[in-house]
């Protein structure tokens, strides 16, 4: 809703959005400005955290960031002449009112604080190494590389067909543990065919 310009009808910024879901991590991509800025309903994000319509509360992790940061104003009236604590006052449960009411009046962290904090902003994918660390490996390329052969399937197997690769270091690894294990030369059926 936020990000389409066209159809943003209600001044929704990325600020809102954080506040209504408590992501931290959309809260970090909002400006200052847009921290503080009322939507068309004169909604600031800080009323959107006491808006408690999920069922686990408030959202008072991102409560808490915008007290941090100074963008929390609890006086800010919406369109109806409602405080952020006024809308808070709605919430399901009165233990949620009493957690969003520490964070704000009493300057209480939440205790999921943390735990959420490296959860949503931890990095992820190419982000999450280290600077200037290669991702593969060097190996030593003068060691062989592994070797699977793979027939196609029935019929494509002829006589002769590994010709060319039965001089290869790899294959004649492959070839001596086939001997070893399967009792008899899978190089010899290979190159001149089953006895058969």
């Amino acid at each position: 809703m936020a990000a389409d310009g066209l159809r943003n009808f209600d001044l929704w910024n990325v600020a809102h959005v954080a506040a209504y879901h408590d992501d931290l991590k959309l809260l970090s991509m909002a400006t200052l400005e847009q921290c503080k800025e009322p939507n068309r309903w004169g909604m600031t994000p800080m009323h959107m955290t006491g808006l408690g319509q999920h069922p686990y509360g408030p959202s008072l992790c991102v409560l808490w960031e915008l007290v941090q940061m100074g963008a929390a104003d609890p006086m800010a009236l919406n369109s109806a002449d409602q405080s952020p604590w006024h809308v808070a006052q709605r919430m399901q449960k009165p233990s949620h009112l009493k957690k969003w009411e520490k964070v704000v009046f009493k300057g209480g962290k939440p205790e999921e604080y943390d735990s959420k904090k490296e959860a949503q902003l931890k990095p992820r994918g190419k982000f999450a190494r280290a600077l200037g660390m290669d991702t593969a490996l060097i190996e030593d390329s003068s060691k062989p590389l592994p070797v699977c052969l793979v027939f196609p399937g029935q019929g494509s197997q002829y006589v002769g067909m590994l010709q060319k690769q039965k001089d290869l270091p790899a294959v004649k690894a492959m070839l001596t543990k086939a001997q070893e294990v399967l009792g008899y030369d899978l190089a010899e059926i290979l190159q001149n065919g089953p006895a058969d």
